[in-house]
Order: structure tokens, then sequence, then C-alpha cells
């Protein structure tokens, strides 16, 4: 029986079989001009179209040959033109500025977090990040970037919310709008009357974390910003007038038994 000359699969046309007949240059061209034919342009949509032409797509796509052929495809034709690559950056940017409170929340969603580690626990990614991690240039890389983003204001102020939050016993986040809010409100320290820059003034609680009614209370409505002189003197002893400490109470900032405490106090002096 008569063979391919390029595999042994049946003979079919001028040496060759039915699939390497199909992929000479003539062969092709005369596909390319029957398809462009009116009618045949009309076939093959409606057949697109219909249940059975949709499901061989599908069922076509997730053959992994096509999957893996498609990525490279791809990857090539982003990798050798650089405007469709500079279209895609931009288009994912103004996506993303458009939907920002959709992607936000579907980033706190389960199910992103949940993929998320799935992702993050694969073999692959966790041999490619070693990978990258341990070459001498992303070390020097990232210890540069570390270095210059901890000079940053954002850093700092981010750095001082952490830090409250982990002495706190309940978690109450609050956000680096809420905070800034408090501090750039006047550039001057409530607790000795000096001008300071906004940019100097602390956190403070004005009723310390560490007092019996205030603890865990990391909370909007028990924060105050003074400067890092009256912080230091306050430390966790002082407390403010009793007068500031009901509207706290009832803002939700404070525990209501520092009240009985504060009264306790006041009738042992008396």
């Amino acid at each position: 029986m008569r063979k391919c000359s390029l595999c042994d699969k049946k003979h079919y046309a001028r040496g060759y079989c039915k699939k390497h007949y199909e992929q000479l240059p003539d062969q092709k061209a005369k596909r390319h001009i029957y398809g462009q034919r009116p009618e045949v342009k009309a076939k093959n949509k409606a057949y697109a179209q219909s249940p059975e032409g949709k499901a061989y797509k599908k069922e076509y796509k997730s053959r992994p040959e096509n999957k893996k052929r498609a990525a490279e495809l791809k990857k090539e034709q982003y990798s050798a033109d650089p405007n469709k690559r500079a279209y895609a950056q931009e288009y994912a940017s103004n996506w993303y500025h458009e939907h920002k409170e959709e992607s936000r929340e579907y980033h706190k969603s389960p199910k992103y977090k949940k993929s998320r580690s799935v992702y993050n626990k694969s073999q692959k990614v966790r041999e490619k990040r070693n990978i990258r991690q341990n070459t001498e240039e992303y070390k020097e890389y990232h210890h540069e970037y570390m270095q210059d983003y901890m000079r940053t204001p954002t850093y700092r102020t981010n750095s001082i919310l952490k830090r409250h939050e982990r002495r706190a016993l309940t978690k109450n986040k609050i956000s680096q709008e809420e905070w800034l809010k408090i501090r750039n409100a006047s550039p001057m320290c409530p607790a000795c009357g000096r001008f300071v820059e906004c940019e100097n003034l602390t956190m403070d609680h004005q009723i310390p974390l560490k007092r019996e009614g205030a603890k865990g209370y990391h909370h909007i409505a028990n924060l105050s910003a003074i400067c890092i002189h009256c912080n230091c003197k306050k430390k966790n002893t002082t407390l403010p007038p009793k007068w500031i400490i009901k509207s706290i109470v009832e803002k939700g900032g404070a525990d209501p038994s520092i009240l009985n405490e504060i009264e306790s106090t006041e009738a042992q002096h008396a």
C-alpha cells in the first residue's frame, strides 16, 4: 500500500496523505476562494449560530492542544506588536478606573480569595517565584524599592494605623483618609496650643487603650492629633475631661464602664 512521503498514513494525492495534501499552498488558496462565496458564508454563519455549532466550538476550544496553541499564538502576537500590548494595558487601566468599586468588592469576595490561594499554592507559581526572588537583581531592586517606599508619607501613615490596630483587642479598622482628615484639621496641638505642622502631629487615643473602659477601643471617635512632646508626656495615665469622655462613649469610642470607674475615683478623692 502506498504511503504518505511525510508520515506513514495512507496516500491521498501527490504523494501525501489527506492532512498534508490540504496544507499545500494551492489547496489552501482554493479553500479560501471557496469560503469567500456568499452562499458558503451564509451557510457557515447559520451553522456557527446553531446549538450544534456552538457546542462544537466550545468543545474544540476546550481541547488541551488547541488551548496551548491559542495561548502561544496570542503571546507571539502581543510580543511582536507593541501597539497591541499598549492598547491592552490602556484598556485594562481604563476599565479599572470605570469599575473601581466593582473590582474592589470582587477582590474582597471569598471567591477571589479562594482562587488566589489556589493559584499561589500551585507548584509552578511557587517555583517561578522562588527562582525570581533568589536572583541578585531582584533582591537589589526590591531593597531599593522598599527603602524609597518607606520614606513616603503613605507608608508612615499606614504603619501608624496598623500598629494601633495591633495594640487594640478589637479590629476596628480606620482608613488612611479618616486619619488624615483628623490630622490635617488644624496645624495646632490641642493639648499645649503650640503651632505644629500637620505632618508632625501624632495619633493619640484620648482615653488610653490600656484603661479598663477603653480596652480594644481603637475607634475614630477616640482619636485626636497632638504633638509628639504632649503624646510622650501623656503616656497611658492622663484622661481627658469628663464631658469629652461622655461624648466619646456616646459615639461608640469607649465602653460605658469607664464612667463608673471615673465616678468611683472621684468619690474616693472627695
